[in-house]
């Protein structure tokens, strides 16, 4: 008998694998309620920005000489290491909380709007 749910086990364990990988997250960012919802809506909104941000990037990019090139990839790889590391650092006051995601995920998007106003002003010619 304890074989046969043994093997019975076996068999089941991959399907709840599967079935755990397919749950999908949804929230009304227009009025987001519990504090995944939240976190979800947070995590939505930094990454239309940094998309934003992307965009943005590129064209302030395109048309600037070599020099200028160079000089804007290093200013745009420290101002991402300063982000990550202000938002983290931004986050540790819910470490380990249910509201560290959403700490962190406004963090980055808040900076890289901050980001984007600087790009456009700078290389709004562009």
């Amino acid at each position: 008998m304890y074989r046969l749910l043994d093997v019975g086990l076996y068999l089941m364990l991959p399907l709840l694998f599967l079935l755990a990988g397919t749950t999908v997250a949804y929230a009304d960012c227009g009025n987001p309620q519990t504090q995944t919802e939240m976190n979800i809506c947070a995590a939505e909104d930094y990454k239309v920005v940094d998309a934003e941000l992307n965009v943005i990037y590129s064209r302030s990019i395109t048309g600037l000489d070599q020099s200028h090139q160079t000089a804007l990839k290093k200013a745009q790889r420290a101002w991402i290491s300063y982000r990550d590391l202000a938002c983290h650092s931004y986050g540790l006051s819910a470490e380990g909380g249910c509201m560290q995601s959403m700490l962190v995920s406004s963090c980055l998007a808040d900076v890289t709007r901050q980001r984007i106003k600087i790009l456009s002003d700078q290389f709004q010619s562009n």
